[in-house]
């Protein structure tokens, strides 16, 4: 694997990589959330129709924000390897907890949003409730 980049860039992109990732986890959080608040209010009064519609709308939300999730961990990936290629370690301290950190918020987001897709094709609130 050549580069021309410097260390300095690739600190740079690899460092970019991961606010990116932790950018599209708080916009997965809030799309997750308004949907969930948002059928839970308007449960008694929503048609089928309506109901579909947020389903869909959050179901192909959730599947393009975990793909770019994805995109933007193989990118800290590649940068990460440039950097280790040089001899250089992007994160000196921290050990097994940065290596448990990815996993741990790939399963957040799939089993998430399976879980939110589940919630709002199953949930119904009486009028009264």
């Amino acid at each position: 694997m050549e580069t021309t980049l410097s260390q300095e860039a690739i600190f740079e992109l690899y460092y970019e990589a991961i606010a990116f990732s932790d950018t599209v986890l708080q916009i997965w959080l809030t799309v997750t959330f308004a949907a969930i608040i948002a059928l839970y209010i308007a449960s008694p009064n929503m048609t089928r129709f309506l109901r579909i519609l947020i389903v869909g709308l959050y179901s192909t939300s959730a599947v393009v924000l975990v793909g770019r999730w994805f995109i933007a961990v193989s990118h800290t990936v590649y940068y990460r390897e440039l950097l280790a290629e040089q001899g250089m370690s992007p994160f000196p301290t921290g050990g097994g907890l940065v290596l448990l950190i990815g996993p741990l918020l790939m399963v957040l987001l799939v089993v998430g949003s399976l879980a939110t897709v589940y919630f709002l094709v199953s949930y119904k609130r009486e009028s009264g409730a």
